[in-house]
């Protein structure tokens, strides 16, 4: 009878040394995490005001411009998610959130595909390559549970697709979840949609090919999924307010990130790079990828090259679609034997506590200041200062903000103070439109002033309408290099 040493329960296989290397990568780009983008103040204060109140508002209550008008908080699982970090840890507790999204998306696909494919080191790059893909887009907002819940569902449709069996209802109970999460559970959809568009092809050309009990499986799942979609707070509602976004060219004119991707910035290179790998590898390769997959490959690449939005959903969908095809074509006798060993001595390692253990270890780094000693609101990008003054200053009447502040101002000033506009206050664009007029001092600017009685603002020193406004006789309340405060 073999024995198993304690050697093989505690050595780490390549699927932890991954988890170990996404996650560690994950916390070292904490500050960047907190402070690429102005949402997360936001995100936080709905979770506060969720778990505090018991409810889920349903009417607009941080900005004056829309309050009290109709709102959908399509992810308000994850603004309670994210301020339950926070209320543990702080800002630490949240970067740690996300560095367990992020790292256990990759220890997913990983895996699956290990399981696919018998195959180990160049998933492993793989699974790296596309890390980096995400890695730019790792920034502390509930999309980030998109990139889990789309690595778990493509898994599991994969094997729906294949014909294994499979529990159908598996899909849309992760659905019901996915869908009070974040809006992008709609990705979820365009997998299936996918492989059944690869299945109709096969049947009208290749019919021998295409088996009936797949396309009924993927239907069933399909129609489950849909029906499970429509629990949640707001019902079709969710799916009405997510799909508005994509036509509304005075909310998608101000988020940089929904803009197609510039591939002459080195910020897109790893994109860019995967696409000409993909191009590449799947002309080389001498079989026929299977049909499902060519639908979600062009399918996921032609959301990426649109938006740059879309990048975290590639970085999940193309190393796992391009899994089969690179293990193809870089077949070897060397590659064989490489990985023959590599697969003999991890089928002795018994263990799995490796992603336990590093999310253990890292979590006591942070409660004891070991590590996140910058894991903070930066006062040189967001008015931490300015912020501070109006506490101990509280100013009455309304109030006009730079677009990427809001969320930060009604996180510190709630409920005494409602900001103008934030990231995520503007359902409809007229908001953002408006803010356009008087921010960037279009004809009638001023009438909107009038019109919303702001008497006094919070914007940038250098920006026109600060400018134009000392011109026309409003008195600097506050002033440092990030923010100034006027009153009329």
């Amino acid at each position: 009878m073999k024995q198993t040493s304690i050697a093989n329960y505690i050595l780490p296989r390549m699927r932890d040394i991954l988890f170990l290397l996404v996650f560690a990568a994950a916390l070292a780009a904490g500050w960047r995490t907190l402070n690429s983008d102005g949402d997360l103040p936001r995100h936080l204060l709905m979770g506060q005001v969720i778990v505090q109140t018991h409810s889920i508002p349903r009417t607009e209550l941080f900005t004056y411009v829309s309050e009290g008008q109709p709102y959908v908080v399509n992810e308000w699982l994850a603004d309670v998610i994210y301020y339950l970090s926070y209320e543990v840890l702080g800002l630490k507790g949240v970067v740690f959130l996300t560095a367990i999204l992020f790292a256990f998306a990759f220890y997913v696909l990983y895996s699956a595909l290990c399981s696919k494919f018998e195959e180990r080191l160049l998933i492993f790059f793989l699974m790296l390559w596309g890390a980096l893909n995400v890695y730019q887009h790792l920034i502390a907002r509930p999309h980030l549970f998109s990139v889990l819940f789309l690595a778990i569902w493509l898994t599991l449709a994969d094997r729906i697709s294949r014909g294994q069996k499979m529990y159908l209802w598996i899909l849309p109970i992760l659905m019901i979840v996915w869908c009070n999460l974040h809006p992008e559970f709609i990705s979820g959809f365009l997998v299936l949609i996918a492989y059944m568009a690869g299945w109709l092809w096969d049947y009208i050309f290749h019919r021998e090919t295409a088996d009936p009990i797949v396309i009924r499986n993927l239907i069933a799942t399909f129609v489950l999924s849909l029906v499970a979609s429509l629990i949640n707070p707001f019902g079709l509602r969710a799916w009405g307010v997510t799909l508005s976004y994509v036509g509304n060219t005075s909310l998608m004119s101000v988020i940089n990130d929904t803009r197609a991707p510039d591939f002459s910035s080195v910020a897109y290179l790893s994109e860019f790079l995967l696409i000409l790998a993909s191009i590449l590898v799947l002309a080389l390769k001498k079989g026929k990828l299977p049909t499902g997959e060519a639908f979600l490959i062009v399918g996921f690449t032609a959301l990426a090259m649109t938006s740059g939005r879309n990048i975290h959903l590639y970085g999940i969908v193309a190393p796992f679609v391009l899994a089969g095809p690179f293990i193809e074509i870089l077949d070897s006798g060397i590659q064989r034997k490489i990985t023959d060993a590599v697969a003999k001595i991890e089928r002795q390692l018994k263990g799995a506590i490796w992603p336990i253990a590093t999310v253990i270890i890292f979590f006591a780094l942070l409660v004891f200041g070991t590590i996140g000693k910058d894991y903070f609101i930066d006062p040189k990008l967001f008015p931490v200062n300015a912020v501070q003054w109006l506490k101990a200053h509280p100013q009455q009447g309304h109030m006009f903000n730079d677009y990427a502040w809001g969320g930060y101002i009604v996180w510190r000033l709630w409920p005494s103070q409602k900001d103008f506009i934030d990231g995520k206050s503007d359902l409809t664009g007229d908001a953002t439109k408006l803010y356009g007029t008087i921010a960037m001092l279009e004809p009638g600017w001023q009438d909107a002033l009038k019109q919303y009685g702001i008497q006094w603002v919070v914007v940038t020193p250098d920006s026109a309408l600060s400018k134009e406004l000392i011109k026309d006789g409003w008195q600097i309340l506050y002033q440092d290099q990030v923010a100034i405060i006027l009153h009329q």
